[in-house]
């Protein structure tokens, strides 16, 4: 099977260094990702960059605004559509392991699920699952009072199962043979390069790049490219105010799909998001994404809003 013998290395490689003891394993002092003073606000909208070990929890709910599907074409041209919104839910799931100073692994798990609102919405854009499995190193190449920077390498595996009516239904008009469940496994490797610099005792940068080589959503339709950057700058308010909150705010472009749903051109997102962080070895958060989707098949992107709750516990 393709990329068994390249998934079963990986494993094999994380097993073993798993296995060796953590430098400073044990210590007093455990404290949230910071660079040089200057603590960063944990969101789930960017990679965390920092060499750690941590659990980390997310729920999330997003609706769509009105999505116009085409339902009737007659010679390519689209007469007849069905409008609705659609409704789905996110839960993620990462521990992370720092072997050494330098090095960290981790496994990330993702479930989402999509569904209409509306007849309509369920007929023209179905019922879609998707589970996601990721495994990665993160590597620290330098660091100092201002600036930190690592990279890291993963593979990641993913499923979607999509209930499609609407291209059944058109499949049996048309006498073709379209089937109403539609699978799609996908595998593929991510690149990743990750920059924070801490610009005064309160206000930090972070800045990220990826770079994918996986299979499509399209079965058998070959391997693609697909890549993404974002930045984002967190404030510590505890420094200015005395109140215990961190704000965040960012943007990201991605072309890597996400939950099943092949993007056209390039996913838009900015976020909006605040932390509680009292605690030297605990935050939780509200993030607020609103994103700008063009997904293939639909003549207008789509427009989501994402409220999700993240939690993280450093040990």
């Amino acid at each position: 099977m393709r990329w068994t013998r390249t998934r079963t290395t990986l494993l094999v490689l994380t097993v073993m260094i798993c296995a060796c003891p953590a430098e400073g394993a044990g210590q007093a002092n455990i404290t949230a990702p910071r660079v040089g003073e200057t603590r960063v606000v944990p969101t789930t909208f960017l990679p965390d960059p920092f060499i750690n070990t941590k659990v980390s929890l997310g729920l999330g709910y997003g609706k769509s605004s009105n999505i116009l599907t085409p339902l009737l074409e007659i010679e390519g041209d689209p007469i007849l559509g069905l409008a609705g919104d659609m409704l789905y839910v996110i839960l993620g799931f990462e521990y992370r392991y720092a072997v050494r100073e330098w090095v960290a692994v981790w496994g990330q798990i993702k479930v989402a699920g999509r569904l209409g609102n509306e007849l309509q919405s369920i007929l023209a854009q179905g019922v879609n699952a998707a589970t996601g499995f990721e495994l990665g190193w993160l590597f620290r190449l330098y660091e100092n009072d201002r600036h930190y920077l690592s990279t890291g390498i993963s593979v990641r595996n993913g499923n979607a199962t999509l209930v499609d009516i609407l291209s059944w239904a058109n499949g049996i008009i048309k006498d073709e043979e379209v089937g109403l469940i539609r699978k799609s496994p996908t595998l593929g490797t991510v690149g990743e390069i990750h920059y924070a610099y801490a610009a005064n005792d309160f206000t930090a940068l972070q800045f990220a790049g990826q770079l994918s080589y996986s299979e499509t959503v399209e079965r058998f339709a070959g391997n693609e490219w697909y890549y993404g950057f974002g930045g984002l700058v967190s404030l510590d308010l505890a420094k200015r105010t005395g109140t215990p909150v961190g704000l965040a705010l960012g943007y990201k472009h991605s072309t890597i799909p996400e939950g099943g749903d092949e993007i056209a051109e390039g996913a838009h997102s900015v976020l909006v998001g605040l932390s509680y962080m009292g605690r030297p070895d605990f935050s939780i958060g509200l993030d607020l994404e609103f994103q700008r989707v063009p997904l293939k098949g639909l003549d207008d992107p789509v427009k989501f809003f994402t409220a999700t709750i993240a939690s993280q516990y450093y040990f």
